[in-house]
């Protein structure tokens, strides 16, 4: 793949030093300087003169637009730490060697395909990062840097690798994200390696596992998104790891060694296909995090009820049909995932020693029924139940610091005055269901902020609603609603509302009191008539009106001077008004298709979006107008647009010039005769 560096193809600034450089160059004793993000080219460098600053211990250059290492810089005895990151270096020179006290350098995100020989000079090195270059190796004298603890050669393009393996200090390598078919075999003298990052590579062969047994002084193991087919015993040598990832392999099993990994306190196994898990699993009594997402495991070993200091179980995406009793056991728990498999019931055994669990996700099984035990999770922040077969809303009054409960696309008909108790509720969520009312009680949920209540069997809604003093994102869409509900309209905080698919036939001019809405979608209704007050609405910058019964909009929605998003396609609108092509400088999409158009509209912001392009770089704005008949028998059946505005634009000012209105009603009728007749 090819590497990009993070500062590439910008253009080079003027040669001239800014105020706040010049200021921070005015003490030449200082031992840190930092000239980060300056866009510094090679001429800057050399007008600054850095070989002055002898004292300099750390000197800082990441998000310049440097080429060449400044030759001053290797005049600097003193220097230990040198950031060079997100440059355009390439080499470096062999004065370099002059550094002999340097400990650190940074050369991340540059443009280094080749790393030179000049790099082992540099023998008191204990930190090097290469991230994200174009490396293709590492250079043979990489060998001389005996005290190399920390190397980062992550995101390159290391197939093989000459060895290093003089380098037996290094605590922490990272070669993540390269093209590594297997681990190289030299790494087994890396005696002291504490921290191994192979993810992202393509290591596919079995010996994987022989190779990294000898190094038993590893805390952390990174395999993910590799192709191993299977972990070799030999794994369950390296009796020190602390974390071990396997996320995103072709794992079908583990080996049974791996209960000898008893100091081990994080196992990601997601997206593999295991079946099963080793019993021996449950012996890893030491594990905080047991993340099995993605799988195919269909049950959980027994047993499980020894792993006590687990905080997080993930079980999601999975088979699982119910959850053993010895989960219950698992009382530390504060982050529970089992969404998407085949639960059908909960003991309620398992819920009530949960006391400590935070976050409950049970989307997308087949639960009919939560147990009542799922009140004893006392410290609940969010609770997902989506997408089950629930038909009723268990007792959550006793969960004060709940703030995000999911229940959509269930069976639920009815709302509890108890979940109005829930008064840390930010986050509700009743999508979906079939409920007819809203009890009055909703009032005490004072802080909510999101509200679905889509596609339910909705007509009316209770005046409390007006207490959501908070409320900020409505959701009323596909319900039966067959007039704009006039308890919404004091709902001042109230930024995005969504009452599409309904059956209502107007926006009254009560409109107005929803003072902060930004977006409105209102599409598949009755809409026939607007109140010219919603032009009032200043904030708006989003309107859908898509598929109603529209001939015409008023004038005043031309103040809507935010506005970017329009949809009126679907309706009978012959045009739009001229005081929004005027006013509306800010739109960028408009969808009109499906109208009785007789040309398109001239969006003052179309024109001055495709004279800025090529100096600011905007995306050219979206209009869509097709099917509209009249267009389409004057400019045939696939309308172009952008040459439709230009066509539009000589027509006229040919009409002007034998001056003829382009407002007469007769134009239309003209242009359609015309064309039928061309056609």
């Amino acid at each position: 793949f090819g590497v990009p560096t993070a500062m590439r193809g910008k253009k080079k600034a003027k040669v001239k030093l800014e105020p706040a450089v010049v200021k921070k160059l005015v003490d030449r004793t200082q031992t840190k300087l930092d000239l980060k993000g300056y866009r510094l080219q090679d001429a800057h460098l050399a007008m600054i003169e850095i070989n002055q600053f002898q004292g300099l211990v750390w000197l800082n250059l990441p998000s310049n637009q440097l080429t060449e290492l400044p030759l001053g810089i290797c005049d600097l005895p003193c220097l230990k730490t040198l950031r060079l990151s997100s440059n355009y270096l390439s080499s470096l020179p062999p004065q370099i060697s002059s550094l002999t006290s340097l400990v650190s350098l940074d050369l991340a995100k540059n443009d280094f395909k080749v790393l030179g020989s000049e790099i082992g000079s540099l023998t008191n090195l204990t930190d090097l990062n290469l991230h994200w270059n174009g490396l293709c190796n590492v250079c043979p004298e990489l060998n001389n840097l005996v005290k190399l603890k920390t190397l980062n050669v992550s995101l390159n393009c290391l197939s093989t690798i000459n060895p290093f393996d003089s380098c037996a200090r290094i605590e922490n390598l990272d070669m993540s994200h390269n093209r590594l078919p297997d681990i190289p075999s030299f790494f087994s003298s890396f005696s002291v390696l504490g921290s191994l990052n192979l993810a992202g590579n393509r290591l596919s062969r079995v010996t994987v596992g022989a190779t990294l047994s000898s190094l038993t002084s590893l805390t952390t193991l990174d395999l993910q998104g590799n192709e191993l087919p299977v972990l070799s015993p030999g794994v369950s040598k390296m009796t020190n790891l602390r974390y071990l990832r396997l996320r995103g392999n072709y794992l079908t099993t583990l080996p049974d060694g791996i209960s000898n990994l008893s100091n081990l306190e994080e196992l990601e196994i997601s997206n593999n296909f295991l079946e099963t898990l080793p019993s021996g699993i449950t012996l890893l009594t030491k594990l905080s995090g047991l993340l099995l997402y993605q799988n195919k495991l269909t049950s959980l070993p027994d047993g499980i009820d020894k792993m006590v200091n687990i905080r997080e179980l993930g079980l999601a995406y999975n088979q699982i049909s119910a959850l053993p009793s010895g989960v219950s056991a698992l009382t530390k728990i504060s982050n529970f995932s089992a969404q998407f498999n085949c639960l059908k019931k909960i003991d309620a055994k398992v819920l009530e020693s949960m006391s400590d669990c935070q976050e409950l996700y049970l989307n997308h099984n087949s639960l009919t029924k939560l147990p009542s035990s799922v009140a004893k999770l006392t410290s609940l922040h969010k609770l997902e139940l989506l997408a089950n077969n629930l038909s009723e809303i268990p007792d959550l009054s006793s969960l004060p610091f709940l703030q995000i409960l999911e229940l959509g696309e269930n069976k639920i008909s009815n709302i509890p005055v108890s979940l109005s108790k829930c008064t840390s509720l930010q986050h509700l969520n009743l999508f979906a269901n079939k409920i007819s009312s809203i009890p009055d009680c909703i009032s005490e949920l004072v802080n909510l902020k999101k509200l679905f209540l889509g596609y339910n069997n909705l007509t009316t809604l209770p005046k409390s609603l007006s207490a959501l003093v908070n409320l900020e994102d409505l959701f009323l869409s596909g319900n039966s609603f067959t007039s704009f509900p006039p308890e919404i309209t004091t709902l001042a905080s109230v930024k995005l509302l969504c009452l599409g698919s309904n059956f209502i036939s107007e926006i009254p001019s009560e409109v107005t009191g929803l003072v902060l809405l930004e977006s409105l979608l209102i599409n598949n209704n009755r809409i026939s008539k607007i109140s010219p007050d919603l032009g009032k609405l200043e904030n708006l910058s989003e309107l859908d009106f898509s598929h109603n019964e529209l001939v015409e909009l008023p004038s005043e929605l031309g103040n809507l001077r935010k506005l970017i998003d329009l949809d009126v396609s679907g309706n009978l609108l012959r045009g739009l008004p001229e005081s929004m092509e005027q006013n509306c400088s800010l739109m960028k999409q408009l969808k009109i298709g499906f109208n009785n158009l007789w040309r398109v509209p001239q969006f003052t912001a179309f024109e001055k979006t495709k004279e800025q392009e090529t100096t600011i770089n905007q995306h050219l704005p979206f209009i869509s107008c097709a099917s509209n008949p009249l267009l389409s028998a004057w400019y045939g059946p696939h309308v172009d647009e952008k040459q439709l505005q230009k066509e539009y634009q000589k027509l006229e000012k040919r009409l002007q010039s034998i001056n003829i209105s382009l407002s007469s009603p007769v134009l239309p009728i003209l242009f359609f005769l015309l064309g039928m007749a061309l056609m």
